[in-house]
């Protein structure tokens, strides 16, 4: 984050006006001030910084761009508006003097700082198991035994299929001891 001075100078009804503020993002495409007035999304305003260099003879720049607001929101946290305001035109050498002195991180096409996580991966779905199922068997199983569970069948496309004997061929199944 960047907290620089700000002035935003806006038309409001033919009449001009200057709201102070206080940057609390930039990137070489827009900056985002919080202020004490309201401007409407697709006004547009003359943005102006200043920019603390940390170089003893030239200790604050002003940058000056022409810009269009394209969101506000009231933040009480903030205690003010957080207007979004896009970058049109640079007014002399202030994209320069913006890329010098913004964070790497901010300037347009930067990659992301080593901070950031990297992007997630997609992960496979997997075959549900049939939860239900087991649930299901193991509340019908009588007080002190454990109801038969069979294993989920392979995670293919499709099942295999058991081949049945013919009736005459069939083995006689025993009744399970009680």
């Amino acid at each position: 984050m960047v907290h620089w001075r700000s002035a935003i100078v806006s038309d409001a009804s033919g009449e001009r006006v200057t709201t102070q503020g206080t940057t609390s993002d930039i990137s070489s495409d827009g900056v985002s001030v919080i202020c004490h007035r309201n401007i409407s999304p697709n006004h547009l305003v003359t943005v102006y910084l200043l920019i603390h260099t940390g170089i003893e003879d030239n200790p604050e720049l002003v940058f000056e761009a022409q810009g269009k607001v394209v969101n506000n929101v009231l933040s009480g946290k903030q205690g003010g508006f957080r207007l979004g305001i896009q970058f049109i035109k640079f007014i002399g050498d202030s994209k320069n003097i913006l890329l010098k002195y913004i964070p790497k991180s901010a300037r347009y096409g930067a990659a992301p700082s080593p901070a950031e996580p990297p992007p997630a991966k997609p992960v496979p779905a997997a075959t549900p198991a049939p939860v239900a199922e087991e649930a299901a068997a193991t509340e019908a199983a009588p007080p002190g035994e454990e109801a038969p569970t069979e294993d989920p069948p392979p995670a293919t496309e499709t099942a295999p299929v058991a081949e049945t004997a013919p009736a005459e061929d069939a083995a006689p199944v025993a009744a399970p001891p009680q």
